[in-house]
């Protein structure tokens, strides 16, 4: 099965190639997000794990600050709601939402802190689905992927 999953392999690469082709066709240059909310918290993810097809190990999309100052470097780091204000540059904001969390991110997203933020008010907040964010592999990634640019072009 060698042949097989060099081939797959290839077939990933190639997409992923292409995805980072149309963004860059596009001009696409704003900052990119993904924050997790969990039962009692949330957080922002960094550049390892679940959201490394984003940044280095991916489309290469650029990070906002507090993802770079906080995360970039590892997989998740946890923030307040105090917090939230140091997101005003990410451009755009995924969101994956764990089954139990309704009321924690209720009160995130009902919070003026997080309507304050650009990307809210410019309607730059995507849920996604959690199962499919919450995984690595080449399935999740290819997934991640289509997301992202159906979020941001559209496609």
């Amino acid at each position: 099965m060698e042949e097989e999953a060099e081939a797959r392999l290839a077939d990933y690469e190639t997409k992923l190639e292409a995805a980072k082709a149309r963004l860059a066709d596009a001009g696409f240059e704003d900052t990119v997000m993904l924050v997790g909310v969990w039962r009692g918290g949330f957080g922002v993810y960094g550049g390892e794990g679940y959201t490394a097809v984003l940044y280095r190990h991916g489309l290469e999309l650029s990070p906002p600050t507090l993802v770079r100052e906080l995360a970039l470097e590892g997989y998740l780091e946890q923030i307040s709601l105090e917090a939230v204000p140091q997101l005003e540059d990410a451009d755009h904001i995924f969101v994956s939402v764990d089954e139990d969390a309704g009321e924690t991110f209720g009160e995130l997203e009902n919070s003026a802190l997080w309507q304050g933020l650009p990307a809210f008010q410019a309607g730059n907040v995507y849920p996604v689905e959690r199962r499919s964010w919450m995984t690595s592999g080449i399935l999740a990634d290819e997934g991640k992927v289509e997301d992202v640019l159906n979020a941001l072009l559209g496609e």
